[in-house]
């Protein structure tokens, strides 16, 4: 149930089932577990080749394939403010901050994390 990025949706709907749940299960005399992980730095740690395969995974293939490829390995990123620009950073890692489609490669990228 990811609620990340998604309009109109939040953490207070997670809430809401977890807590259904849970109770529907104590209530049915079940034993629970929970599991709760968090990813520190997230969007910083996406491998590029891993991105890459997973696209491939979710169909995506062709021109479109080699263009995210491409642009996953062109690791440098600068900041532009009005009158000035910041020396550019090179990294290895993590999809770009502000790209449009960073919510999306993200996603696609933890979707197979069970």
């Amino acid at each position: 149930m990811q609620s990340g990025f998604v309009p109109g949706d939040s953490t207070i709907n997670q809430l809401t089932y977890l807590y259904h749940s849970l109770c529907g299960a104590l209530d049915s005399g079940k034993e629970v577990r929970l599991v709760f992980c968090d990813i520190s730095k997230a969007f910083d740690r996406v491998w590029h080749t891993g991105l890459v395969a997973k696209l491939e995974d979710v169909g995506v293939h062709g021109p479109l394939l080699a263009w995210f490829s491409d642009y996953l390995q062109s690791p440098t990123q600068s900041v532009v403010l009005p009158g000035s620009v910041s020396d550019p950073i090179i990294f290895q890692a993590g999809v770009r901050q502000g790209f449009i489609l960073v919510s999306i490669l993200f996603l696609i990228y933890i979707n197979d994390i069970l």
